[in-house]
């Protein structure tokens, strides 16, 4: 989830899932837990083939957490 907020943050306030982001340790940044600048996240969030691989990566996160209803909702939602 952590990687779905910093990657495409609209998608993630739109979404409102259950599924907290991992929290960071004390003094930790973004950039350094993900080691991405955010211009280089904005960069590479502008392609479509990104933004599917994420949608790809948090529909199994939801999937393999169990969240089947989340899961379903998502997909419709990207569909």
């Amino acid at each position: 989830m952590l990687v779905i907020k910093y990657y495409l943050p609209d998608l993630h306030r739109r979404l409102q899932l259950q599924t907290q982001p991992t929290p960071l340790e004390a003094g930790e940044t973004l950039e350094e837990k993900l080691h991405c600048t955010a211009e280089r996240a904005a960069e590479i969030s502008s392609y479509a083939e990104c933004q599917i691989f994420l949608y790809v990566l948090l529909l199994m996160k939801l999937i393999d957490d169990g969240d089947l209803r989340s899961a379903k909702e998502f997909g419709d939602f990207v569909l």
